[in-house]
């Protein structure tokens, strides 16, 4: 009974834990967004030196060509967000602000289109390729360091802070 009882909290927490998230400042999502970006990074770099002996493994080595390349989109656009978030957030008149914050949402939608694009790629071609455990473990790992990305994008809030 009390298993259930748990169980049951723990579903309807998590059910309603996105409509708790904390909105970020352009310059705390920049912050975060290096965090996921250096882990993303580090696994692809992994990933390609895991890659390196399967030179004669044609259908290995395009599986991790393909996971390494949507990897390195999703690094790349991050990195590009990331700089925008960080020049947004030096931003001091309130007039430019307005100009610039259009423009950095627009980048921000597009970026997400793309993360989950590169989402897609680094896990589409996980179910059918037989990687070594240590490669499906960072393969997981950048899958969920790429969702953790859309979601800090999806906190970022252009709003000036309360009590101004």
């Amino acid at each position: 009974m009390s298993r259930r009882l748990i169980l049951a909290v723990v579903l309807v927490v998590c059910g309603a834990a996105p409509g708790f998230a904390q909105a970020l400042s352009p310059k705390d999502g920049a912050s975060q967004l290096q965090s996921l970006w250096t882990a993303i990074n580090r696994d692809a770099a992994d990933l390609t030196s895991m890659s390196i002996g399967l030179s004669r493994d044609c259908a290995s080595q395009s599986a991790y060509h393909s996971i390494i390349s949507n990897a390195d989109l999703a690094v790349a656009y991050i990195s590009g967000t990331q700089d925008m978030l960080d020049l947004y957030s030096v931003i001091s008149s309130e007039k430019d602000r307005a100009i610039a914050a259009p423009r950095v949402v627009s980048n921000i939608a597009r970026t997400r289109q793309q993360l989950e694009i590169a989402v897609k790629g680094i896990g589409g071609l996980f179910g059918f390729s037989d990687l070594p455990a240590a490669a499906a473990t960072l393969v997981t790992r950048m899958k969920d360091n790429v969702r953790s990305a859309m979601s800090v994008l999806d906190r970022v809030s252009f709003a000036p802070p309360t009590g101004q």
